[in-house]
């Protein structure tokens, strides 16, 4: 890849944020050495952010309420030591949660919360030559695609380039692998539990994968074929350097089991019941494809187009608002179908971020802008309906140990679009890191 991927230093959050981060990590270098390396950074941010407001699936802000200002802190560590064939890697996290307009949330929300989970955390063997097992939890990276990977059976759609960093701020997947390695790349044999990200309800994912990566002269390619929940899976990744300045990248997949969930309506006991469910077997094709230039003053340029066959088309999405504005009737009754209606209409928030087929990612960044300093803007159109988000980062470097970082986002729709439905209309962060 000419441009590594970066993720943004600031996040963009839900909330009104004052974070502290204090990261602690012990690494050795070396194989053969037992070095311990220290490390620590802390860091301070500002989040504020306006609601939507009153939108077909948050009637009244029912659902999703005005303002939930919080603060939270990430207290992290990392420690990574080898003992001759064997590699230890332990990151634990701890997240520590408060919210300063409790009053405002449901009753069973608390104002403060707290949250342990261990990242990338494992023991790798590499007693035989070009083999390594490993058993444990990692969040894994794997595809050239940058806002989506549709070829790695964990398929993580990212809103914005908050999701980017915050997906790998959980418990990493519970897994065990084989690899081998060759002069032509690797093979990879693998089993993990996979909790999406984000968490839309749709539970966990048994997956087993077979994959097969071949390093060329200016290009890269991986094969993968899986079972997922029992659907066979398969995944296609290519990536080419055409020249210095210039890389190309397409990701295919194959499946049969939609990630996308489906609306349906029934009667049940004399109640109206509208939800989701995920559609029957069937196959679905997904593609990506995409590139990246970098300019000699190194500002960088990408743009992909992603398709997922099991999005809504037109006359489903036609009758998802039907059923979305049936729901805000039998909703508004305050009788015996209202509770069922609630459920569906906020549970449509957790599907916000790939409801639709076609969508386009755009993002320059600059380190030429201010000095010092990089920028970087993007846009997310959602093309089956013009929606579209619009963000903008400045990460500014103080010194040697400080950075400052600011951005900002905006959602923009019709009524009845996606990004219209976003609970966030407009937002911006501001956060400032020191490193020891």
């Amino acid at each position: 890849m000419i441009a590594a991927k970066r993720l943004s230093k600031m996040g963009f959050g839900l909330s009104l944020a004052l974070p502290l981060t204090l990261s602690l990590m012990a690494q050795s270098t070396t194989a053969d050495a037992n070095e311990l390396g220290i490390d620590f950074d802390v860091e301070l941010g500002l989040s504020g952010f306006k609601r939507q407001g009153d939108t077909p699936i948050n009637p009244d802000m029912a659902f999703v309420p005005s303002n939930a200002n919080q603060s939270w802190a990430f207290i992290n560590a990392q420690y990574n030591q080898f003992w001759q064939d064997i590699e230890v890697n332990l990151q634990p996290s701890l997240k520590l949660n408060y919210d300063f307009n409790g009053k405002q949330q449901p009753d069973y929300q608390r104002k403060y919360d707290s949250q342990v989970f261990w990242s990338n955390s494992y023991v790798k063997w590499h007693g035989l030559e070009n083999h390594e097992f490993m058993l444990g939890r990692q969040n894994e990276e794997i595809g050239s695609g940058y806002a989506w990977n549709p070829s790695h059976p964990r398929f993580d759609i990212r809103l914005n380039e908050r999701d980017s960093a915050n997906k790998f701020r959980k418990s990493g997947d519970a897994t065990a692998q084989w690899q081998r390695f060759d002069n032509h790349g690797y093979w990879q044999l693998q089993w993990s539990e996979h909790q999406s990200y984000p968490n839309n309800g749709q539970g966990e994912h048994d997956i087993w994968s077979l994959r097969r990566q071949l390093l060329l002269d200016k290009s890269e390619m991986t094969f993968t074929v899986a079972k997922v929940n029992g659907s066979a899976f398969a995944g296609f990744d290519f990536s080419w350097t055409v020249t210095d300045e210039l890389e190309f990248h397409t990701e295919l997949a194959h499946k049969e089991q939609s990630r996308v969930w489906h609306n349906s309506h029934l009667i049940y006991n004399d109640i109206d019941v509208i939800y989701y469910q995920q559609p029957s077997k069937d196959k679905y094709a997904n593609a990506l494809v995409g590139f990246q230039y970098t300019f000699e003053d190194l500002t960088n340029v990408i743009v992909e187009y992603f398709y997922q066959q099991d999005g809504y088309d037109q006359p489903q999405w036609q009758l998802l608002t039907d059923q979305i504005d049936y729901a805000q009737v039998l909703f508004e009754q305050q009788d015996h179908n209202s509770a069922a209606a609630a459920g569906f209409l906020a549970n449509t928030h957790n599907y916000l971020r790939y409801l639709r087929r076609q969508y386009l990612f755009m993002r320059l960044s600059t380190p030429e802008l201010i000095e010092d300093a990089d920028s970087a803007f993007f846009s997310r159109v959602n093309l089956d309906d013009d929606s579209y988000i619009l963000g903008a980062s400045i990460d500014y470097n103080l010194n040697d140990n400080l950075d400052l970082g600011l951005s900002l986002q905006s959602n923009h729709g019709a009524t009845y679009s996606e990004s219209a439905w976003i609970p966030e209309k407009q937002r911006i962060d501001l956060v400032l890191k020191y490193t020891f």
